[in-house]
């Protein structure tokens, strides 16, 4: 999703995604 490609560009929502995943 585009979404996730946006949340990896930032620092912040790296780790946030990580969780998400």
């Amino acid at each position: 999703k585009l979404e996730e490609a946006e949340k990896a560009a930032l620092p912040s929502h790296r780790g946030m995604k990580v969780i998400e995943n």
